[in-house]
């Protein structure tokens, strides 16, 4: 019995999301405090468990895949220019960044959105290959 081959799209979601995971990590620990890093981490890892589990879908692995670039993207570029702005005015009196709760929430949400499409439209395959009861 041969073994499920895994596509280049989901090593390429996997690679992203630990890529987006490290970044995004040590740009949080630069202006926020460390207990909102589970936090910051759960996004690009729920994917990456995602992207694991559909490996051997192409569709479904591509999607993923671009579904992690933006996600990836999003929270680099917003937790960058987070981190670049209370280096640049560190003053008592300003309040925190809200960066480090945006962005993750943003991108938890997007990526439960294409999560429970996912799931809904591997339950209505389910459905249909399903043989008719006599």
């Amino acid at each position: 019995m041969s073994t499920p081959s895994v596509s280049n799209y989901a090593k390429r979601t996997l690679a992203i999301c630990g890529i987006t995971a490290v970044v995004e990590a040590v740009l949080l620990l630069t202006m926020a405090d460390p207990m909102l890093l589970f936090f910051v981490i759960g996004p690009p890892a729920f994917l990456a468990v995602i992207a694991w589990r559909r490996r051997t879908h192409l569709a479904r692995s591509r999607r993923l895949a671009g579904v992690a670039i933006g996600v990836g993207a999003f929270g680099i570029a917003a937790f960058g220019i987070a981190s670049l702005q209370f280096h640049l005015n560190q003053q008592p009196d300003r309040p925190a960044s809200l960066a480090p709760l945006l962005v993750p929430l943003v991108q938890w949400l997007a990526i439960l959105a294409m999560w429970i499409a996912i799931v809904r439209q591997e339950s209505r395959e389910k459905r249909e290959k399903l043989p008719a009861s006599p």
